[in-house]
């Protein structure tokens, strides 16, 4: 959060050039960060723009600078006593052999400013990064979250090894030897970033607004529809500005057209806000029907009190009927095992002190979804195939509108006063994922043209829409 005065002037000459190549759509592409850098919409730009300009003027002694200087060191006083254990997650299996040092770097980070709190590298004096310190909230306000952990995307389950088999160490020195081997992961993510660059191998496509809009903008483009009545999308909520992704229009033929189709899609925990079956609803028609596609979806926030029921609790169905009825699957339901080392949360929440749990319950679910029905040996298969049916699933109309009604019933939960009402009480010490509303009816519609267009869900429709619509009213 903090940084030295050369590295502030080095950053503020950098966005001074970002400034001078992003004047238009135009002027970007044909600069050196066009052929690995581009912009699905200028709207995209020109927000992107008044970050860089903010980061080019900003002065080391104005309001937001005090504002940020003073939010850090608030946040230093809350923690000072406090364990935080949520940067093991890093250490992999071997979380248990940090304990102590993921709470002593994490109050470092909040005392200093500067990860494993390590002040040497600031000089005399550090200076606000702008990059923390500027964003969207009012007046300037301390935006930066509450959980930042620097070490927390990084893969440091060999050093964590080397420090428990290395003999005694203080604590500074094990998080400074930490520090070194993120850098030295970062150095080398860098080096392989700029060889893709120079072998021009890799674009980054940058889009700022509503994630959903996005998506479904895009599913548009994968239907190549040219009806002119389908309800516009906008680039937020509260915006009237509508999403437009003109990013590459009126420009030369680029070498990186706007990508509609996707093998890979992560969207880190982004459900834990927009909800996890609007995520799913949202991403999937955006997948390519390949056997290497996979959806990554990840959630921190519990969803019930049993952590072996956190996935069908979240979806509101049990996950054999959703998978089979959307077209997608955990990774573990069709392969009846997982990688992902569900035994460490659990451990994590049982060693966190009662004292300091929040309200809302942490429990990590990382979850990746391929479909069930693609070949990955069939030698039919072929890129042209992409798209076409394979399967379909014989449903009873009935039945299907049954389900499809107990989903509209949990989506819409707190619409119950008897359900309100009963939750009430448990919500005053403990919230899960499912207290919150998240879903409106156009999510319950977007679902069920997903289960509609599935290429292995059933042949019924529309016969359940009247059942659906009958049960609701």
């Amino acid at each position: 959060m903090l940084i030295s005065k050369s590295d502030l002037a080095t950053l503020q000459k950098h966005a001074a050039k970002l400034l001078t190549a992003s004047e238009s759509l135009q002027t970007w592409l044909t600069s050196s960060y066009g052929d690995y850098v581009q912009f699905t919409n200028e709207a995209t730009l020109i927000e992107l723009r008044q970050y860089w300009t903010q980061y080019k003027i900003m002065d080391v002694s104005g309001n937001v600078v005090v504002n940020f200087r003073k939010g850090i060191s608030q946040r230093s006083k809350e923690i000072a006593t406090s364990s935080f254990l949520h940067g093991l997650r890093s250490a992999g299996p071997l979380w248990i052999a940090g304990l102590e040092l993921s709470s002593h770097m994490y109050r470092r980070y909040w005392e200093t400013g500067v990860a494993g709190g390590d002040c040497k590298s600031l000089g005399e004096k550090g200076h606000a990064n702008p990059m923390f310190a500027v964003s969207s909230a009012p007046s300037g306000e301390f935006a930066v979250h509450y959980g930042s952990e620097p070490l927390l995307g990084f893969h440091l389950a060999e050093t964590f090894r080397k420090l428990h088999c290395g003999g005694k160490m203080t604590l500074a020195a094990q998080a400074d030897r930490l520090v070194k081997a993120a850098k030295t992961q970062f150095t080398t993510w860098c080096h392989t970033f700029k060889t893709y660059v120079e072998h021009r191998r890799v674009c980054v496509q940058l889009s700022c607004g509503d994630a959903l809009a996005l998506c479904l903008q895009l599913q548009l483009r994968v239907a190549s529809t040219k009806r002119t009545d389908v309800a516009r999308y906008y680039t937020k909520p509260w915006k009237l500005q509508p999403l437009r992704l003109d990013g590459q229009d009126g420009c030369r033929k680029s070498r990186w057209p706007l990508m509609s189709r996707f093998n890979v899609i992560d969207t880190s925990n982004l459900g834990d806000h927009v909800g996890l079956i609007n995520m799913i609803v949202a991403a999937a028609p955006l997948l390519r029907n390949h056997p290497t596609s996979i959806l990554c979806t990840e959630s921190l926030l519990a969803a019930s009190k049993d952590p072996t029921t956190s996935l069908s609790d979240a979806l509101g169905s049990d996950v054999a009927t959703f998978s089979l009825l959307v077209g997608l699957a955990p990774i573990g339901l069709l392969a009846g095992t997982t990688l992902e080392a569900v035994s460490n949360e659990a451990g994590l929440a049982s060693l966190t002190p009662t004292s300091q749990r929040q309200k809302q319950s942490q429990y990590r679910l990382r979850v990746h979804w391929k479909s069930p029905d693609v070949q990955p040996f069939s030698s039919c298969w072929d890129s042209e195939s992409e798209g076409k049916a394979v399967k379909r699933v014989k449903l009873d109309s009935n039945e299907l509108a049954a389900w499809l009604f107990s989903m509209y019933k949990n989506m819409f939960a707190k619409e119950d006063l008897s359900t309100l009402f009963s939750s009430a009480q448990r919500m005053q010490s403990n919230h899960y994922y499912t207290d919150m509303q998240r879903y409106t009816r156009a999510a319950m519609a977007a679902l069920i043209r997903v289960i509609r267009d599935s290429h292995c869900a059933c042949t019924c429709f529309p016969s359940p829409v009247p059942g659906i619509a009958e049960s609701i009213a």
